[in-house]
């Protein structure tokens, strides 16, 4: 089963958000990833990886969205 497009997002932007702490240790970001690669590895599933791009992406769109919080898909084409 594939996660939604809304969870997906709503994950990257934890991720964005909490990629931001500085303390000299693991982000949480990482710890995130890591925990969730863990489960993966289980299913012999590919680990996933940090994409600053994407990261920049998501709190872009969240900053946008954030005013009214109306979580809808975004048809182009």
């Amino acid at each position: 089963m594939l996660p939604s497009l809304t969870t997906s997002l709503l994950l990257l932007l934890l991720c964005h958000q909490a990629s931001a702490g500085g303390n000299g240790g693991p982000s949480q970001a990482s710890q995130f990833l890591d925990t969730h690669n863990s489960a993966r590895s289980v299913l012999r599933l590919r680990p996933l990886v940090w994409d600053p791009l994407l990261a920049r992406y998501a709190g872009s769109y969240a900053n946008r969205c954030c005013g009214d919080c109306a979580l809808v898909h975004t048809i182009r084409g």
